[in-house]
């Protein structure tokens, strides 16, 4: 999951017909909602940047996310503050993670040889409705617009990849639906 923008009083302007709420701090709730409703706290969640927005005063809106082992990508929202002030809310900090098949950063990864050992990028900070590059066929973005603000289960990304290795473009498409308006 990325962009969740905690805290940020224009992300409605610029984002606002992706996300929910009508004031920033409806957005908030919304959001960490929709996240404690689907992660259990044993759960590992990624956040692939830009958390929080809005000032220091806002990272205590993380430590109401249900899970003890969420691990943050740094977005180039979060480069404004220190390191350590994430820390009382991740048990892992990182710019880029090579996670198996997956390659996990904040921007898009586009090019070829970032991409050799790893086989899809999972992202964010786009801020588009398309959870996938059709184009590029390797490139998955679970920022908040394109899973409608719910957290995205690897297992169910693998599945999805599988899809379009199957080309099964319908099924992809009953899949992206599925998860942009799941209600739990």
């Amino acid at each position: 999951m990325s962009d969740l923008h905690l805290g940020h009083k224009r992300i409605l302007e610029f984002s606002g017909e992706y996300r929910d709420g009508d004031t920033v701090e409806e957005h908030n709730e919304i959001l960490l909602d929709k996240i404690n409703r689907t992660v259990n706290p044993s759960d590992h969640l990624w956040l692939l940047g830009d958390c929080v927005m809005g000032g220091k005063q806002n990272l205590p809106l993380l430590g109401r996310i249900r899970c003890e082992n969420m691990k943050l990508v740094m977005g180039n929202h979060d480069s404004s503050w220190n390191v350590r002030d994430y820390l009382p809310y991740f048990v892992d900090i990182k710019g880029v993670v090579n996670e198996k098949e997956f390659l996990l950063s904040h921007i898009p990864v586009t090019n070829d040889n970032d991409l050799r050992y790893s086989r899809m990028n999972i992202h964010g900070h786009t801020h588009r409705p398309e959870f996938f590059n059709w184009e590029t066929q390797r490139n998955v973005n679970v920022g908040v617009e394109a899973l409608n603000g719910w957290p995205i289960d690897i297992q169910d990304i693998r599945a999805f990849v599988q899809l379009v290795k199957d080309k099964k473009g319908e099924a992809c498409g009953q899949f992206i639906d599925h998860h942009k308006t799941r209600a739990r």
